[in-house]
């Protein structure tokens, strides 16, 4: 039926423009009838329709793949991630009608091997932006061939792949003038030699990730900062060797800077950061997780850079109420906070946080262990918005917290209450009730919770259209959970991988798959 509507809605020049404009994305998964979505791409190849996106699930199967080729010939951007199931050979076969492909996401966790990146190669001397990151059987080598015939590459994500060295990124780079964008995350074989041949042949670079490339040190940052001073976003996380010297060379030629990770870089000190501050005032986002900067960084980056949208100090001595304070005071335009381990705040600076940011979406107070009921409520009354809260070990909110934020914060998709003991069936009930949307939680260590909760879950599942949203349900530790059906239950709603428990010493030793 709603193929023909739309049979009617095609024939229409109007109609057919605003379709156009609507499919901007076609998902393909093996779990879907399977002559329903053949029909669906047959359809779409007979009225000459395209989508821009075409994605494949990961349950997806070569014949499912193939289907594909219908309407992909006219598509800009295919993403293969988590497909266990497809083969070279019929990413061989589909490539071949690659014509109009600008991006590809082969992340994460592709069979797919240099077999494929090779086809790829030859099929899209348009590609601009490739996404090969933990694909395991993909080496260097073949992404070097791709650079050579994808003369327009800008975007390159390679994390996490084996067997990166200097002498092959080297290589690559050579072959990538136009390249704006690199990720090379946990690539820890890459050092300051790989960095400044970046720096040396792309001038373009707008982003780079190196997170936990360890052996690059402040001598190349200072070249790539000289080099490329159109950086915008750039993340120096677990780079342990990188000192103030880096970050002032940042700070005197990089002012477009926006996003800035420096977690866990313990050499950088106050003398540093408040020189970026005062000369990246447009920062949006800066990590400063595991530091050893002081108050004075933290009061110069919110009175200098009024645009932050995102902050995080987790694990930083340094967190108070006054600092907290300050952000919030500077600040109104926050998105997202995390102090976690910031033992030392109080109601005070929350309560100063909902006032001057209302837009707060995520806040991670976990371990903050000196907060109440009074500050949560507070929150949830004046950020509304919010959707990602952690609150582990918080270990002095009760019930009444949880459903005040159940109630006002509707948009809640993702809570974490571990090792809460206060809290029981009662706010469980009110998540249930209330947050519609809920799609992770967790209530690991929550010691007073029982049967009663997941009957709660249960049954919100069985009362909805679709299986219940959670997608990610933690209950470890919650020892007075002991009805194994209703467990087993609750597991067939939402799905055996997706529920994670380990309950009573009665239930431990049995199977619950």
């Amino acid at each position: 039926r709603e193929l023909s509507l739309l049979d009617q809605a095609v024939q229409v020049r109007e109609l057919r423009k605003r379709l156009h404009e609507r499919l901007v994305k076609f998902t393909c998964r093996g779990n879907l009838q399977y002559e329903l979505q053949a029909s669906a791409l047959r359809w779409l190849k007979e009225r000459k329709l395209f989508v821009r996106c075409i994605m494949f699930g990961k349950d997806v199967s070569d014949e499912n793949i193939l289907d594909a080729a219908a309407i992909i010939d006219r598509s800009e951007q295919i993403s293969f991630g988590n497909c266990w199931k497809v083969t070279d050979n019929a990413f061989v076969s589909l490539s071949q009608d690659f014509k109009s492909i600008r991006l590809v996401n082969l992340s994460p966790y592709s069979n797919l091997s240099d077999v494929a990146v090779i086809a790829l190669s030859k099929a899209c001397g348009g590609l601009e932006a490739l996404n090969v990151s933990s694909c395991r059987n993909i080496t260097i080598s073949s992404i070097i061939t791709l650079a050579q015939n994808c003369t327009r590459l800008h975007s390159l994500k390679l994390d996490y792949i084996s067997g990166i060295t200097d002498a092959s990124f080297v290589a690559l780079v050579q072959q990538c003038p136009l390249l704006q964008s690199i990720s090379l995350r946990c690539c820890s074989h890459l050092s300051d030699l790989s960095v400044n041949s970046l720096a040396q042949h792309c001038p373009r670079l707008c982003e780079a990730n190196f997170h936990g490339c360890t052996r690059i040190t402040d001598e190349s940052i200072i070249v790539l900062a000289s080099a490329c001073q159109k950086l915008t976003i750039l993340s120096l996380a677990l780079c342990s060797m990188v000192t103030d010297a880096a970050v002032l060379a940042l700070a005197q030629h990089c002012s477009s800077l926006r996003s800035l990770n420096l977690h866990a870089c313990n050499l950088i000190t106050d003398n540093s950061m408040a020189l970026l501050a005062q000369q990246c005032s447009g920062l949006q986002r800066v990590i400063l997780k595991q530091c050893r900067i002081t108050e004075t960084s933290i009061l110069a980056l919110a009175k200098y850079c009024k645009e932050l949208k995102c902050i995080a100090l987790d694990f930083n001595l340094c967190v108070s109420d006054s600092t907290v304070s300050a952000i919030a005071q500077y600040c109104g335009n926050l998105r997202s906070l995390s102090i976690s381990g910031s033992s030392n705040v109080t109601d005070i600076a929350i309560q100063a946080l909902a006032r001057h940011c209302p837009l707060l979406h995520a806040v991670n107070f976990t371990s903050c262990n000196r907060l109440t009921d009074t500050a949560i409520i507070y929150l949830a009354q004046h950020c509304t918005a919010l959707h990602s809260v952690w609150l582990d070990y918080c270990i002095l909110l009760t019930d009444q917290a949880f459903v005040t934020l159940s109630e006002r914060c509707t948009q809640l998709n993702e809570l974490h209450l571990v090792g809460c003991k206060l809290v029981t069936d009662a706010a469980v009930v009110a998540l249930c009730r209330h947050a519609s949307r809920l799609r992770i939680l967790n209530l690991s260590w929550c010691v007073k919770l029982t049967d009663l909760s997941v009957q709660h879950l249960t049954q919100l599942a069985a009362t909805r259209r679709r299986a219940l949203s959670l997608l990610e349900l933690e209950l470890y530790g919650c020892r007075a959970i002991r009805d194994l059906t209703a467990v087993s239950t609750l597991r067939s709603k939402i799905g055996q991988k997706r529920v994670n428990m380990s309950m009573s010493q009665g239930l431990d030793c049995l199977n619950l798959d």
